[in-house]
Formats: C-alpha cells, sequence, structure tokens
C-alpha cells in the first residue's frame, strides 16, 4: 500500500521498529518514546522524528520534529520534492498531539515542529565515457545524474543509506563526487559549485555556499528540488 503516492513501511524498516514498540510500552519517557509513539500516532503519515536536545532547555517541555510522508514519484522525473510538500498540516499535528497528550506524563508539554529545510542546489560538470557519445546516450546519463542527486538530497530516501538525509549534516562537494562518480558512463567531473536556498519572510533566497559548504545547522534538513523561478534545479554540463 502507499501513502498519497510514498511507498509504505518497508518489512525490514517494521522489524526494526518492533524492538523499539515494545520498549515503549505506549507510553512516552525518554526522547526515543516520543519519537517512536509520533510515528505510531501518524498512522504513516509521518515518515522520520527526531527529539532534538539541543532545544530542550525549556523545563517540562519536550519538542518533537517531525518529517511527514511525501510523494517520492517526483523524484524519478529529475524535479525532487519541494520542502511545501513537508509542512505539517493542522490535521496530523491535532492527531499526533493527542495522541502524545494521551502517552506523556504528568506535568509534560509536548511541541511539535518541522525541521528547517534547506534547500541545495548542484552546478557541475562532467565527462562521459566515449562509449555513450550518441546525444541519445547523453541525455540518459544527464537524466541519470540530476535523479541521483535529487535521490541523495532527500529528507526521505537520500543520505548514503537511503534512509534520509541525517539531520544536521552539511553536504560537501565530495559528498557530490563520490555520489555522481558511481554513475554508469561518467568518466570524471569538473568542479563542483553548491548553493542554498534558505527561507526568507515568506520566499526563499539562493545565494552560493560559504566556503562551498551547505550547513543547515543543528536543526536542519537538507533537500533539493526543481523550480524554474527559484533556480533551485540542478545544472550538469557536459565537457569533453
Amino acid at each position: 500500500a502507499a501513502y498519497h503516492g510514498a511507498d509504505a513501511e518497508s518489512l525490514d524498516d517494521a522489524v526494526l521498529r518492533v524492538p523499539r514498540l515494545l520498549r515503549t510500552r505506549d507510553r512516552a519517557v525518554t526522547p526515543e518514546d516520543f519519537e517512536t509513539l509520533a510515528i505510531e500516532a501518524s498512522q504513516g503519515a509521518v515518515a522520520r522524528s527526531i527529539c532534538p536536545q539541543q532545544i530542550n532547555s525549556q523545563p517540562g517541555v519536550v519538542n518533537v520534529m517531525l518529517v511527514p510522508q511525501a510523494n517520492t514519484a517526483t523524484i524519478d522525473t529529475a524535479m525532487g520534492i519541494s520542502p511545501e510538500s513537508f509542512d505539517l498540516t493542522p490535521q496530523l499535528t491535532q492527531q499526533v498531539t493527542q495522541y502524545l497528550d494521551e502517552r506523556r506524563p504528568l506535568g509534560i508539554q509536548v511541541k511539535l515542529q518541522s525541521p528547517e529545510y534547506v534547500g541545495v542546489t548542484v552546478k557541475t560538470e562532467v565527462a562521459i565515457d566515449a562509449a555513450y557519445g550518441a546525444p541519445e546516450a547523453q541525455q540518459v546519463i544527464l537524466h541519470d545524474l540530476q535523479v541521483a542527486l535529487y535521490r541523495f538530497l532527500n529528507p526521505l530516501v537520500g543520505g548514503r543509506n537511503g534512509h534520509g538525509w541525517p539531520f544536521g549534516t552539511a553536504v560537501h562537494p565530495s559528498d557530490i563526487i563520490t555520489l555522481l562518480q558511481g554513475i554508469t558512463g561518467v568518466r570524471y567531473l569538473g568542479a563542483v559549485m553548491l548553493y542554498e536556498l534558505r527561507r526568507q519572510d515568506n520566499g526563499w533566497v539562493r545565494q552560493l555556499a560559504p566556503d562551498n559548504v551547505v550547513k543547515p545547522g543543528p536543526l536542519g534538513l537538507v533537500c533539493s528540488w526543481a523550480d524554474t523561478q527559484l533556480r533551485s534545479g540542478h545544472t550538469i554540463s557536459l565537457i569533453n
């Protein structure tokens, strides 16, 4: 089954959750309890949850950061997933909050929030093996490179393990080089430039990443998506 076009939880993921569920026993005591129960409360609508200790400084308050499920099909079309797709709806917020309120210790307040999403745009050059010299073959490889980037820099299926880009983890050019050099037909890469997109007021601001490293911050999470107006899409040029 699928939720709004997203793949349902795999058997392996379900097996990994069992020990956590047994330990939780339907009560929220530890940060891990809140994380596990938040996902359970969503009935498949939340993909990831974390209780970041850095922001639990207010006594009696537990902050739970949620990443909702989204349609991953747009990754394969080289469009990525926009951060707006991960917005917490009022209905989901109420559903998870009520579930956790019924299981939290007395005197504890639960606050749900979203990560600070930071967009990553990659600009690079690539040389393709001579065997793929035909224009059609080159276009296939360019498409594969784009899809690989949108998949890698993604909150749901990104990162090296494919379980979502890690919270608070920066993106370095070396990450991109390692990824793209593993694509069939790629001979070598030119320079890799990283741009970041951050929310400002009601929009997004795109700029060259300081020191060519995108740092989302301890509560941040990177993502990538194609938007012509924002120039957020990845740019890959062919070189000889």
